[in-house]
């Protein structure tokens, strides 16, 4: 009977290829794919909501990459002192107002930002931290935009998105490109928000340990070749 001495470098081949495997199952967490800078709480705010008076709002943001999102956060949302926001009407697509890459209702969780008597036009206004979640849509690298309309409260009052002159173009559903919206330092505005979710190429981490692990399995195929065969019986 013959025996061969390379079976511990087949199982360790095995059991890197299945430790490879995994690390490439896990899900990444989620990251800030796009951001539009943070919340102003001064400048001014758009007005998307309630649905009877409010108008529908898009800022664009780019992917560097293939990527799925999963939420936005740090939509600053301005209200009469009292009112909480409570959801809001979004889309996304490849186009101002466009819904092709997918629409709905968002549920608001976030909270006030303290002191909220120094936030808004002469501090009248109460502004939020508000953060949503996206149904997970796989998107690839390019220029797409987030549009936000009929947002709303308890009562019915008028919600503001709040601009913060970021780098996103942004436009209104009745007047177009919007511009000239910062009375102050008469400046093109957009507003305040973030893109969450996960790229879909590896990260650099998970390259490394690749790298790592096939460089492993070359001392074991050098010793495969040197030593074949042992011994017969």
């Amino acid at each position: 009977m013959v025996f061969r001495n390379y079976s511990f470098g087949r199982f360790a081949a095995i059991g890197l290829f299945a430790v490879v495997m995994a690390m490439f199952a896990v899900p990444a967490s989620a990251q800030t794919l796009y951001s539009n800078g943070p919340i102003d709480g001064t400048v001014g705010g758009w007005t998307i909501g309630p649905a009877s008076g409010g108008y529908s709002v898009a800022d664009s943001f780019t992917l560097s990459g293939a990527s799925t999102l999963t939420g936005v956060a740090d939509i600053g949302l301005w209200t009469d002192p009292g009112d909480t926001p409570a959801t809001v009407d979004w889309s996304i697509g490849t186009s101002p107002f466009d819904t092709s890459d997918g629409s709905g209702t968002g549920s608001l969780s976030g909270s006030a930002l303290s002191p909220s008597s120094a936030y808004g036009i002469g501090g009248y206004y109460s502004v939020y931290s508000e953060d949503f979640t996206l149904p997970s849509i796989s998107l690839g690298g390019g220029t797409y935009y987030l549009t936000l309309s009929n947002a709303s409260v308890g009562n019915g009052d008028f919600v503001f998105w709040d601009e913060n002159n970021g780098p996103s173009t942004a436009y209104d559903n009745t007047i177009g490109s919007l511009y000239n919206c910062d009375e102050v330092s008469d400046t093109s505005c957009s507003e305040s928000f973030q893109i969450l979710g996960t790229t879909s190429a590896p990260e650099p981490g998970t390259l490394a340990l690749l790298g790592i692990g096939l460089l492993c399995l070359v001392p074991l195929s050098l010793r495969r070749r040197g030593t074949s065969v042992s011994s017969a019986a």
